[in-house]
């Protein structure tokens, strides 16, 4: 092999080794103080990470993480909390339980304000993730029988729509399903 050969194959193992070496992924760990579990749900197209996390007195609470700095996300008067969903715009989607055992989707505005989200007629709501133009997705279960059953829902501007999708058994099924469903719509990045 001649010796402008090996440089360029050198070079051209050079370019491939620095590439490969710049799409490796990071981890980094996230641990609320104190929790005993924490789980990341959503992501910002910034980095922003919002999930939940159980505390010693089995108790689960929503967060927000910025940079290794924690906010707690908790829907005022909840006995639980989760938050799932964050857009680029600092808007969190989620849910809560309330005193009487029901389950509510939420917004939490950047702002700090928040917005309890229901499903018509349904016995449970959750919000899991807006998009930038505000979309929220989420999931509810219906009174009728199988009560268990989840099915999905996009609102839009005050205007709930129902799914188009089979039934589902999780709510990330229907969170899964309306995101390609609404391609370009909807993402869980914030889209």
């Amino acid at each position: 092999m001649s010796d402008l050969v090996r440089l360029v194959y050198l070079g051209v193992l050079t370019v491939i080794t620095s590439l490969s070496m710049e799409a490796m992924p990071s981890f980094v760990s996230i641990d609320c103080p104190g929790a005993e579990i924490t789980v990341a749900l959503g992501v910002s197209p910034v980095g922003e990470i919002v999930g939940t996390y159980l505390n010693s007195q089995n108790v689960r609470h929503g967060y927000q993480w910025n940079n290794g700095r924690f906010t707690p996300i908790d829907f005022p008067g909840a006995l639980q909390s989760s938050a799932n969903g964050i857009n680029l715009a600092g808007n969190i989607v989620g849910g809560y339980l309330d005193p009487a055992g029901a389950v509510h989707g939420f917004l939490r505005r950047h702002g700090g304000g928040f917005v309890s989200i229901d499903y018509p007629g349904a016995l449970h709501t959750l919000a899991t993730a807006i998009n930038m133009g505000g979309k929220i997705v989420g999931a509810y279960t219906g009174s009728a029988i199988p009560a268990h059953a989840f099915h999905g829902f996009l609102l839009d501007g005050g205007a709930i729509h129902a799914d188009r999708f089979p039934r589902c058994e999780s709510y990330h099924c229907h969170r899964d399903q309306f995101q390609r469903g609404y391609r370009g719509s909807i993402s869980s990045t914030g889209g």
